[in-house]
């Protein structure tokens, strides 16, 4: 981990001067009972775990995290991670830290926002611009719910 600003406790980017190119913080999430919470850390490649009291406990190695997600009565963490190749949406089972499963669509580049609804895992493609659905206990993708053309353009009143 590298170092952080004295009396910091979470920051955006590196120490030093912010560049347009470093992310840094892009979400955070209470988990387990609100003793932990998780950070995703897109210039660390990470997702930070520290307890109530600001101390890291715990690091997951996960290429570019943006969102986190997590639904009360499961055992797992929904992670959107962006890249080129490796860009995918992963549960992460809240006690092992391990990945459970991914969630993955060919040409999606960018999953960003996610949120469930009844059995379905639903994620906003910020590379394709369009939000897409998975089947939460499988994994497989299920359909498109917004397709790009209906997102572009003007909203009509």
């Amino acid at each position: 981990i590298r170092p952080f600003y004295n009396g910091t406790f979470v920051q955006f980017g590196l120490p030093g001067l912010h560049k347009p190119s470093e992310q840094g913080v892009r979400s955070i999430l209470w988990v387990n009972n609100d003793t932990e919470l998780w950070i995703a850390n897109e210039d660390l490649n990470r997702i930070l775990i520290v307890d109530q009291n600001g101390l890291l406990r715990h690091e997951i190695a996960i290429n570019k995290p943006i969102g986190l997600y997590s639904i009360e009565d499961m055992s797992v963490v929904f992670v959107s991670s962006k890249g080129n190749k490796k860009s995918a949406v992963h549960s992460i089972d809240k006690q092992s830290r391990k990945i459970v499963k991914s969630f993955k669509l060919i040409g999606m580049k960018h999953p960003t926002g996610i949120v469930s609804y009844e059995d379905e895992l639903i994620v906003a493609d910020q590379s394709r611009n369009m939000v897409v659905s998975f089947n939460i206990t499988t994994g497989r993708f299920l359909h498109v719910i917004i397709p790009p053309d209906r997102l572009e353009g003007t909203i009509e009143q």
